[in-house]
Order: structure tokens, then C-alpha cells, then sequence
């Protein structure tokens, strides 16, 4: 499997890397050009702290640190986007 990019970033007034959100995970390798523009627009939109990963698209390491901060991330967004749905 080719190379995925994937560009995470912290909303305004996060500061903690677990807070990252996911802002492009478009199944594509980006070049450099592009992650910049991504990072612009992200920018324009109050977001800072970028971090560029790429993805291969091998199994995971659960026991790894960082894979525990992607679930606690995904599950931050999951309760966000309940709690939003619930309170229309």
C-alpha cells in the first residue's frame, strides 16, 4: 500500500497534543506544496501546532503511546459530536 498523509493540529485555545485534531487524512500522499496550503487554510481557520504523518497503511502497535492518544482523541471527538447532536 502506497503512502498516506495525514496532518493533525490543535484548535484555538488547545495547547495539549492530545487535543489534536485531524484535519486532512484525504488517502492521498500530499507534496509539499499542499500540506502548506492544508496548513494555510487550517491556519485561516485558528488552528496551530501542526503535525505531518504519513500512513502505510501497517497494523498498529497497540501497546504503542501514541496509538493510545488517537483513541482518546477519536473518542473526545465521538462524545463532542453526541453531545452537539443531543443538545439541537
Amino acid at each position: 500500500m502506497k503512502s498516506e498523509t495525514l496532518i493533525y493540529g490543535l484548535a484555538k485555545g488547545n495547547t495539549e497534543s492530545w487535543q489534536e485534531d485531524l484535519l486532512y487524512a484525504g488517502g492521498q500522499c500530499l507534496t509539499e506544496a499542499q500540506i502548506e496550503r492544508v496548513k494555510t487554510a487550517a491556519s485561516a481557520n485558528g488552528f496551530h501546532s501542526f503535525r505531518v504523518a504519513a500512513f502505510d497503511g501497517s497494523a498498529p502497535e497497540f501497546k504503542s503511546a501514541a496509538l493510545n492518544k488517537v483513541i482518546a482523541t477519536c473518542s473526545r471527538v465521538a462524545l463532542a459530536r453526541r453531545t452537539a447532536q443531543l443538545t439541537r
